[in-house]
Formats: C-alpha cells, structure tokens, sequence
C-alpha cells in the first residue's frame, strides 16, 4: 500500500512538473498571497506564533520583559517604574496616547496620501499652505511621539498589551468608518481591477484615444 501511494504522487508530481513550470506555480501563489488578504493574514498569523514560539524557546517568558506592574529593573527613558503611583501614570499615557496617535493616523495618513500626494486628485479641500502646515504639523508629531513610543514598547508586556487594546478599539471604529458606503460583492471587486488592467492594456497600445491634458479643466472652470 505505501508503494502503491509513493508510486501515485510520484506520477502525480512529473504531471504537473510538466505541465506547469516550477516558475509559473511559484508566480501563482505569490499572487493569490498577494490579492486575497484572507491568506495574507493567515500567513501572517502562523508566521507570529512561530516567532513566539522561537523567542518561548531562548527565554523571553523568563526575562524583565514579561513582568506586570511595577519593577524595580523597568526603566523608561531612565525613570525606574517601582511605584503603582508611575506605573499608573504610564499605562494611563499609554492608552490615551495609543487612542489619539492611531484616530489621528487613521483620519490625516490616508488623506495625506489619497488627496495630496495622488496625481490623480486635482482638487483639495484647503488653501495649499494649510495643506503644506497640516503635513508638516503631523511630521513632527510623528517624530516626537514615536520617541515614546519606542521606550513604551521596550519596556514591559503589560504596556504593550495596553497598547494593542487601544489600537484594536480605536481599528475597529475607523475601519466601520472606511466601510460605512462600501457594499460586499466579491464580483464587482473583481471587474473593478479587470476594467483597471484593460484600459492600462489599451492605453499602452494607443487604443485609449487622445488623452485630455490635466489643465484642462482648469483652463475651463477660468473660462467660466
């Protein structure tokens, strides 16, 4: 019996060895890990518990690290965490920074990506140098804050759980928000992109008909 299934695979594998090349399979499942984010994610979570399994397996349950509470060996930015009274200070920044830094990224990073910095959108909402001042703004934020951040996110697990739950809250408003007039129909989503790829297709072998330059209405709103 094990001779007569080492004989069907191996039948099987020279199928399909050349029927497809090695290339081609490899292609396919990069793409279907690429365009269904239902795989993605999987991928991602079996690759999560094989990096906690790893860091299990050198100690890292056994470290600072995994303490709860305060400890006299947790220091952030230097200060020692050995009280409730600056534990609490610190988990209480924690979540409301965590809250505020992932509502703000979420309302002003896809706005400064969707609306500025995509050629595709000739109009916004605010006089350029409120736009430039917004972006700025938010650079510096950024950069500062991420100081905390990093020092919080090093310091002990209890924070950075603390963390998570805020982001997760906070992910799941701004995301009911994203989706709030999006409609779930696997069909269209996919002759959205099919329409995409054929008119790139089209343009590129001059079937797409004469383009209209991009001060074009402009040049008609002056008119009126």
């Amino acid at each position: 019996m094990k001779l007569t299934y080492e004989l069907l695979f191996s039948i099987l594998g020279r199928v399909a060895h050349a029927c497809v090349p090695p290339s081609m399979v490899c292609v396919s499942w990069l793409d279907m890990l690429f365009d269904d984010k239902r795989v993605s994610v999987c991928v991602l979570m079996c690759w999560l518990s094989a990096v906690l399994i790893v860091f299990k397996d050198i100690g890292l349950l056994d470290s600072q690290f995994m303490h709860f509470g305060p400890s006299e060996g947790t220091k952030i930015m230097g200060i020692k965490m050995d009280s409730w009274y600056k534990w609490a200070l610190v988990a209480g920044f924690t979540f409301v920074n965590t809250t505020v830094n992932d509502f703000m990224s979420d309302a002003i990073s896809p706005w400064l990506l969707n609306t500025l910095t995509d050629h595709k959108t000739r109009y916004i909402p605010y006089p350029k140098l409120v736009c430039l001042t917004i972006s700025q703004f938010w650079s510096i934020y950024c950069n500062i804050m991420g100081i905390f951040g990093l020092f919080l996110a090093m310091s002990q697990i209890d924070f950075v759980l603390i963390r998570m739950c805020a982001d997760l809250m906070v992910n799941c408003f701004t995301c009911m928000k994203f989706m709030r007039n999006k409609v779930h129909c696997p069909e269209k989503y996919r002759q959205h992109f099919t329409i995409i790829e054929t008119d790139e297709t089209d343009i590129e072998k001059g079937c797409g008909g004469e383009l209209k330059p991009l001060n074009s209405d402009v040049t008609d709103l002056q008119k009126r």
